[in-house]
């Protein structure tokens, strides 16, 4: 796509169609799916999507199913079929619902994201472990898991962040010992997470730098 900044294949049919998802920085619908099918690119935007639409997967009928960011951050699942887009929520209570394939007898294979919330802080990773950091890009989700021996020992959530706030590095910017994370926000700038744990201990605002 000629105005996109990362363009993604996510799934490919028997004729050779594709679907993905590609990011328009300048647009408030910054995050748009896509069918690639004998070489035209067509946008594929679930009509109820808000700030971010990703096909996902597509069968050999042209049926595509997705996810897609309403107005209250939530990740819908979706099915496109002749142009009709149905919502697919496995739990209406809990949507978070990621679809990620269909075959072409319309069985549908996904994930749903159930949040734990937490009310106390959570522990500290074990000595001796290593932390990985996880961003869902369609609905900010964050995670944090700590691994001793290529083995999950625990982890936590952190805060949630909007679509347009994008991973730009890690590294241990107060000389603590721990990593910590490196945001850049499109349009309104940079922002450091402190690290602490497994929790964001203060946050620090870098100099701005264009998008």
């Amino acid at each position: 796509m000629s105005s996109a900044t990362d363009t993604i294949a996510t799934g490919i049919n028997y004729l050779g169609q594709i679907v993905g998802y590609y990011v328009d920085p300048g647009a408030a619908h910054r995050v748009h799916g896509f069918l690639y099918s004998k070489g035209v690119f067509s946008a594929i935007d679930d009509p109820a999507a808000v700030s971010a639409t990703q096909a996902l997967g597509i069968n050999s009928n042209g049926q595509v199913v997705g996810s897609y960011v309403d107005a209250n951050g939530q990740i819908h699942g979706f099915l496109e079929s002749n142009n009709v887009y149905t919502t697919l929520d496995l739990l209406p209570t809990t949507p978070e619902t990621l679809p990620t394939g269909i075959s072409d007898s319309g069985q549908i294979v996904g994930a749903n994201f159930i949040a734990t919330p937490q009310s106390s802080p959570p522990a500290p990773p074990p000595p001796g472990a290593n932390a990985i950091f996880l961003h869902n890009t369609l609905g900010g989700q964050n995670l944090v898991w700590n691994l001793v021996a290529g083995q999950y020992v625990g982890g936590a959530s952190l805060p949630t962040t909007p679509s347009t706030w994008v991973v730009a590095g890690a590294g241990d910017f107060n000389s603590d010992g721990v990593s910590d994370l490196f945001w850049h926000k499109a349009s309104t700038g940079n922002l450091i997470w402190v690290m602490g744990g497994n929790q964001v201990m203060a946050n620090a605002s870098p100099p701005t730098t264009p998008i």
